[in-house]
């Protein structure tokens, strides 16, 4: 029993090192232990299949997480222990690797059936719970039930009175996901006030990656509103931000060049929008995209195509269109029918990534 013990804090420990081969032979040598003792339907073994499939969802291998996570819950069923501690957190790693395949509708269950479950534990876990909960429901468009569910999970964080920096980043990561969902309700000057007060937030913690983020949106809530000069200023400001922190070849830097390429094209600026969005193609071609896995492909060593990519593909060829009704210009036409044949290629292989997409204004 021990020595099973050890194995699964050995497992633990490795996870926290990111080395993630040691962590799954340590689990792995742990469950068959336990296994051996115990049998398959036994508290530790399934603690065993969470830690595992905890690892595959850091791992963004979302498919593998989903087997893992199941089986433990499976577990935990058999033992009617699927109200513990334990299991609410199980709830909450299945709910956002469902989030991750894109399947919103179980990821809402299993978020939901989370926060029942650890609702009356810290006020950490129901800001986590209310937090994701408010990432689906943005992305499936529910954007007033999104705001409540930030809210919430802002105020646990807010009434405590020493907050971790882990705690911090995420309370700026909930300011951020209020201002998003504010802009997209078109309310414009509350997107505008959540925005700074996360970008003061993240100059604070030196949080470099997620300041590029809200450069970006706050320059498509200026966009949006007519403000043209501010949005330059941001837009471009994101861009050059993503390219220090990622590189040039990147999907964020791909969704920062795309956005502004849709600044430009709101004013009318199709050349200039044209030559963004085809920086941006450059950009979204040449990485292993593991952040937007998709449900066919679960490998993140194999080559994974991101929604920014797939999007800057359609907008290209869209203004190509718009170009050849402007000029006449024919080989803009031949272009663009190339461009989206690519488009309609992509989308066809990879059917989730357009539900993937509206998350790239999220953390």
């Amino acid at each position: 029993v021990e020595v099973a013990e050890v194995y699964f804090l050995l497992g633990v420990c490795y996870d926290w090192d990111r080395k993630m081969d040691m962590a799954l032979e340590a689990h792995n040598q742990a469950i068959n232990i336990r296994i051996q003792l115990y049998g398959e339907n036994h508290f530790d073994v399934a603690r065993g299949y969470a830690a595992i499939g905890d690892m595959y969802w850091y791992l963004n291998q979302f498919q593998q997480a989903v087997q893992f996570l199941g089986k433990a819950m499976d577990i935990f069923n058999t033992l009617d222990c699927s109200n513990s501690l334990r299991a609410g957190k199980t709830y909450y790693t299945l709910a956002a690797s469902y989030r991750g395949l894109a399947d919103f509708e179980r990821a809402n269950i299993y978020g939901s059936k989370a926060l029942s479950i650890l609702a009356d534990h810290s006020s950490g876990d129901r800001a986590r719970c209310n937090l994701l909960l408010g990432n689906i429901n943005f992305q499936i468009d529910n954007f007033e039930d999104a705001l409540q569910f930030f809210f919430r999970a802002m105020h646990e964080l807010q009434t405590k009175n020493r907050l971790s920096r882990n705690e911090e980043l995420n309370l700026a990561n909930m300011m951020n996901s209020m201002g998003s969902t504010h802009l997209e309700l078109q309310q414009y000057d509350s997107a505008l006030w959540y925005y700074y007060e996360s970008l003061n937030r993240y100059q604070k913690l030196g949080s470099e990656d997620d300041i590029t983020i809200v450069y970006q949106n706050i320059g498509i809530n200026h966009s949006r509103q007519g403000k043209y000069n501010a949005a330059d200023v941001y837009l471009n400001r994101a861009v050059d931000a993503t390219r220090q922190v990622f590189g040039d070849k990147n999907f964020r830097t791909s969704t920062s060049l795309r956005y502004l390429g849709d600044h430009l094209r709101r004013m009318n600026k199709l050349d200039s929008a044209l030559g963004f969005y085809q920086q941006a193609v450059v950009a979204g071609s040449g990485e292993n995209f593991v952040s937007f896995q998709v449900t066919d492909n679960p490998d993140p060593t194999d080559f994974i195509l991101d929604g920014s990519l797939l999007s800057a593909l359609q907008e290209k060829g869209e203004t190509l269109i718009a170009i050849y009704q402007r000029d006449g210009n024919i080989d803009a036409l031949i272009n663009s029918l190339e461009t989206l044949q690519v488009a309609i290629e992509l989308m066809d292989k990879n059917q989730d990534l357009y539900e993937l997409e509206g998350s790239s204004l999220l953390m």
